[in-house]
């Protein structure tokens, strides 16, 4: 079945791994969704991480509403929350409050906890799966067990935020994800991932033998908050992201005071993005989606690599 006969309105939003996404109506139900093109190299994992999701309702969630797989293709379905991912609400400077960023991994946390607690780690945690939602500041996480190859290595996900294990090949679990918070709120804090090398396989060597690189300007329990989070060894990490947001919480707390959790200035900068640039530039990967290749009518296009992250 085409998606012009299951979807109104289908309007492209972003090109890129995990997918050709659209934002659509659902003509069976009548809301407002995110519909998901899937490429092959992730469509696989796709049902099992919506099954356990699709019943989990949580505000730092994009809800996942159903997975189709029709004619060979796989199409996941979520909730539309109107925002922007983390990286265009930010900007291409990068500049966020130590507050903001402190508060936004917070949140991803929240989320995290809540998928663990249901069975499914993310895998590949970065600023373009969060998003910030313009109503709240909140942000929403999304693309769970989506993580796509690395070319040139045995490892999925994204390399500025991969896990030593994670890197080594080996599946993530919720200790990868705290992990990869930690290098997230690193990135926030400084403008900069933890490690910048010139390929993706020598990032990936550096977050398996490396120490964490010096966090500037950081309050000195925020940094060692950091560093615990990404210890080399599972076992010297927090035992789960809840423990880790509440550890954050603390630190936060002692150095900024009462009220330093306020997002709204995040919902501004979110709702500002969404409404300056629309739902495509708002969430697009850095490919025009007005220039995919996919039909919606088939839903067909080449299959084409993942972009380099490195």
């Amino acid at each position: 079945m085409a998606l012009q006969d299951r979807f109104d309105g289908l309007t492209p939003v972003a090109v890129g791994s995990p997918g050709h996404v659209w934002r659509a109506r659902r003509r069976d139900v009548g809301d407002v969704v995110a519909v998901t093109l899937l490429d092959r190299e992730v469509a696989e994992q796709a049902p099992r991480v919506a099954v356990r999701l699709a019943q989990v309702d949580d505000p730092h969630l994009v809800h996942v509403l159903d997975v189709v797989n029709d004619e060979g293709r796989t199409i996941l379905i979520e909730q539309w929350v109107e925002g922007a991912t983390l990286d265009r609400t930010i900007g291409d400077g990068g500049e966020i409050s130590q507050q903001h960023a402190i508060a936004t991994v917070i949140g991803v946390l929240d989320g995290l906890s809540v998928a663990h607690e249901n069975g499914v780690a993310h895998g590949d945690l970065r600023p373009e799966v969060v998003l910030i939602e313009s109503a709240t500041g909140a942000p929403r996480l999304f693309g769970f067990g989506l993580g796509v190859p690395i070319p040139g290595t045995a490892a999925r996900g994204t390399p500025e935020t991969i896990s030593p294990e994670a890197a080594a090949g080996r599946p993530p679990d919720p200790r990868s994800d705290v992990y990869s918070a930690g290098c997230l709120l690193f990135w926030l804090l400084t403008g900069t991932p933890p490690f910048v090398r010139s390929t993706a396989a020598a990032v990936l060597d550096a977050h398996v033998r490396n120490p964490m690189p010096w966090l500037p300007g950081a309050p000195s329990d925020v940094r060692q908050v950091v560093r615990s989070a990404m210890a080399k060894d599972p076992n010297a990490r927090y035992a789960s992201a809840s423990e880790m947001a509440d550890a954050l919480h603390d630190a936060a707390s002692r150095r900024f005071g009462e009220g330093w959790d306020d997002v709204s200035a995040l919902a501004s900068r979110a709702a500002g993005v969404a409404a300056e640039l629309g739902p495509v530039a708002a969430r697009s990967q850095g490919e025009d989606p007005t220039a995919s290749p996919v039909d919606p009518a088939t839903g067909t296009a080449p299959l084409r690599p993942a972009a380099p992250r490195a």
